[in-house]
């Protein structure tokens, strides 16, 4: 398996950057692992075709005059250099430009790809950052506009409830003047005794002429024999006897309808009559009154 430190000693290997220990010692490995020995071989033609690329240049007289007289002076020392590492020796320069090239061409591309992903990630920063401004906009025009919709609920509830205040005030006023008028309807009679026997006795008749029933109460007027009942009658001059409004107990508060329908009662009479009463006055009159 290639580890970066292997990477690190194959690119300063073909550099020709490894001391002569370290360099047989990574000679020995590229000769006993075939992975090691592929990724120097990929190395090396890296190095050679970006050299082949770079066009020729003769370097100044003076230059190469100073590069044959380090040469000429160091040839002894190149003897004891193996084989394998002379080799590299002459091209050693291209090798390093190779590689310079390489490395340098390697970290720009690096640098610059990273400069892309740092841009896309600022950019999509920003994108993100507008889009939360604008939902907070909206969160925040939305809730002004909640806050005045449960305003105006609140100034109708208001509102409502007054409305429902006077219509109820308005309706109760309707209903008293029904009330009134109903009984402004209303006749109220006061009978007043004949009778000597009773001249204390009294009757109150309150008579609805629309509804044609009518309301009797009696006063000191004693209970009638076995074989007798007190009758009521209303007299109304679209008739030419008084009408039945039927018979009563003295006792008790009466209701009562009369037996024809009635258009003006004029007055009202009570009589004695036979026990179930009769279809006309025949018994003694004992109370009147308008």
């Amino acid at each position: 398996m290639i580890t970066e430190h292997t990477e690190e000693l194959a690119s300063l290997y073909v550099l020709g950057l490894l001391p002569p220990d370290e360099a047989r010692w990574f000679e020995a490995d590229i000769a006993a692992d075939a992975e090691v020995a592929a990724l120097v071989a990929r190395l090396e033609a890296g190095a050679a075709a970006i050299a082949a690329a770079i066009p020729p240049r003769d370097p100044p007289p003076a230059l190469r005059g100073r590069i044959m007289s380090q040469i000429r002076s160091e040839e002894p020392a190149s003897a004891s250099v193996p084989p394998s590492l002379g080799s590299r020796t002459v091209r050693l320069p291209w090798a390093i430009a190779a590689c310079l090239a390489l490395l340098v061409g390697g970290l720009a591309y690096e640098r610059y790809h990273l400069k892309l992903l740092v841009d896309s990630f600022l950019l999509r920063d920003v994108a993100q950052q507008r889009e939360l401004d604008r939902v907070q906009t909206r969160d925040t025009d939305l809730q002004q506009q909640l806050d005045a919709a449960l305003a105006h609920n609140t100034a109708l509830a208001s509102q409502t409830a007054g409305l429902q205040s006077q219509l109820d005030a308005m309706r109760g006023e309707v209903a008293a003047l029904h009330a009134r008028d109903a009984l402004s309807q209303i006749k109220i009679a006061t009978l007043a005794s004949l009778s000597r026997d009773i001249p204390q006795a009294v009757a109150v008749v309150a008579w609805d002429g629309d509804t044609q029933r009518g309301i009797l109460r009696t006063s000191k007027v004693p209970a009638a024999r076995a074989d007798q009942d007190y009758q009521l009658w209303i007299i109304d001059p679209g008739y030419k006897q008084p009408v039945s409004a039927g018979i009563f107990d003295p006792g008790k508060e009466a209701h009562f309808q009369p037996v024809q329908s009635i258009s003006k009662a004029e007055k009202f009479a009570i009589s004695l009559e036979k026990k179930g009463g009769s279809a006309a006055p025949q018994g003694p009159i004992v109370l009147v009154g308008e």
